[in-house]
């Protein structure tokens, strides 16, 4: 622009509107520069982020994990002594015979493809042990049984038919609401098992209107809702 001003032969000539196209184009150049700067480093910033998300959540889980070892193995001894790995509570010993082992992001190794054992159920302690791996259902298909799966993610289940996962979450709400009970009555959970158990039988073991039995007593959800546990 100096050099510009100064090769002026003309008084208009040496106005600052003549320089201008040279420098609205430096300020364009350092715009785009300082554009491509900041977005570097937005994108540095994020991923930190992300890397220190992941290594949080990672922590959370596996203390989520520790934790919900240590009540499963207080639960199992007192349903499993309570005779609820026989076959006379809907409970066989099963062997997992299906599906395939993959890493998800966290290190889980999870079993894609695995089916729910209890699809048509004999009891509510049948869906509870399986559903976290208790008595006939230890280690089916992974330590923790289905919730275990569940810490993983989602994808062991995405060879669900809509009648699969509609039945997957019913079951999840009928295991929340055997522990949401037994909590908030201060029961022993194999007490809270034996009610259900009763409500089951009355409804001649057939899942549905169990689960709208449940439903009017407001013990779970109608529809898609989900309570807390």
């Amino acid at each position: 622009m100096k050099s510009e001003l100064e090769g002026a032969t003309h008084p208009d000539e040496g106005s600052i509107e003549r320089a201008l196209p040279g420098v609205n184009r430096r300020f364009d150049e350092m715009g785009v520069t300082m554009k491509l700067g900041f977005q570097k480093l937005n994108e540095r910033l994020l991923e930190k982020q992300r890397h220190r998300e992941n290594s949080e959540d990672g922590r959370a889980t596996q203390r989520r994990r520790l934790d919900l070892a240590v009540q499963l193995t207080e639960v199992a001894m007192k349903i499993c002594q309570d005779g609820g790995g026989g076959s006379d509570n809907g409970v066989a010993t099963v062997t997992d015979g299906g599906g395939s082992e993959s890493e998800d992001g966290g290190g889980v190794s999870v079993s894609v493809g695995h089916d729910v054992r209890s699809r048509t159920p004999q009891s509510v302690r049948q869906m509870y042990n399986e559903y976290f791996g208790l008595c006939g259902f230890v280690n089916v298909p992974v330590e923790g049984g289905l919730f275990g799966l569940e810490m993983g993610g989602k994808e062991w289940r995405k060879h669900f038919s809509a009648a699969d996962s509609r039945f997957f979450s019913r079951m999840q709400q009928v295991v929340e609401a055997v522990d949401r009970e037994a909590k908030a009555k201060t029961k022993e959970v194999t007490d809270v098992l034996d009610e259900f158990d009763t409500w089951f039988v009355e409804k001649r073991r057939a899942f549905s209107p169990f689960v709208e039995l449940l439903q009017a007593k407001k013990l779970v959800p109608q529809g898609k809702n989900r309570m807390s546990r």
